[in-house]
């Protein structure tokens, strides 16, 4: 009999300090708007998630970003920031 594994389960962030609001976590993912376009392209974003704490970025990247790239453009602007904020913060993202 065969099994079958699920090689990507959900990874849910442990909090290890205060969680943080909406604002907080939106200002650290605008930081990380490098190139200051107004849209923060997967590097960006991986680096953000980096700062965060994630164990799995590239993971927690792409998952990111089916959540919050409505438009599917490859890029979150601005408008989609909030669907990113709201991602990060049911994932458990916390300050330390």
């Amino acid at each position: 009999m065969r099994r079958i594994f699920r090689f990507f389960p959900q990874i849910q962030v442990k909090a290890t300090g205060y969680p943080m609001n909406k604002e907080q976590l939106g200002a650290i993912f605008k930081k990380h708007d490098k190139n200051n376009d107004g849209e923060l392209s997967w590097k960006e974003v991986e680096a953000a998630f980096r700062e965060l704490g994630a164990l799995w970025t590239w993971f927690t990247t792409e998952r990111a970003f089916k959540h919050a790239d409505a438009d599917d453009n490859g890029s979150i602007n601005m408008e989609e920031l909030e669907l990113l904020v709201v991602y990060a913060q049911q994932q458990g993202y916390s300050c330390s």
